[in-house]
């Protein structure tokens, strides 16, 4: 199979339907490969594809787009290993309650559980892409590495930055915001 995909134009359903069909299947390999998890290797494909149709034109296609679609999908697999550890380290944190564990801060982890789980609520109501830029903030990411990461410009990440963290205000209130970071921080 011809792997040149230089020749073909990516903004007509066609030529974007040839490399769909050239690549998924491999890429979906290298997603269960990365998340061991086949649902959601699936849904990482598809969003790499649903982001490489709508950013059609900020993609310099002068690079190979088979290595683009790689680095895209190792990238959002590496960001779904990571919200998996966060919502392991909550069930963890649940279960612990649920046994009702001899703890003195029982209410203080009650409160800080249901804290986190407004915000990680608010945080599903998101776009995708603000999603994926917030998620990698409050994993410590700069935004020049989170830039990197998805191949988008600083500037870029700036902005959904802070239209997720407005979004996000507006759905808990500014000082509830104020607490949730203060908690999990």
């Amino acid at each position: 199979m011809n792997t040149d995909f230089k020749h073909l134009d990516l903004f007509t359903p066609e030529g974007f339907r040839k490399l769909y069909d050239a690549c998924y299947e491999s890429l979906a390999v290298y997603a269960v490969r990365m998340t061991a998890n086949s649902e959601a290797a699936e849904d990482i494909v598809q969003s790499v594809f649903v982001d490489l149709w709508e950013r059609g034109d900020e993609i310099d296609y002068n690079t190979d787009i088979r290595a683009f679609l790689y680095m895209s999908v190792r990238h959002r697999a590496l960001d779904f290993i990571r919200h998996q550890k966060v919502k392991w380290r909550y069930a963890e944190m649940l279960s612990g309650i649920s046994e009702g564990t001899d703890n003195s801060d029982d209410d203080d982890e009650f409160f800080t559980a249901e804290v986190y789980q407004r915000l990680f609520n608010a945080i599903d109501e998101l776009s995708p892409r603000q999603r994926d830029i917030f998620s990698m903030y409050m994993n410590g990411k700069k935004n020049h590495d989170i830039a990197d990461a998805m191949g988008i410009a600083e500037e870029t990440v700036r902005v959904h930055k802070l239209r997720a963290i407005h979004s996000l205000r507006k759905r808990l209130g500014a000082n509830e915001l104020l607490l949730m970071f203060t908690l999990i921080a």
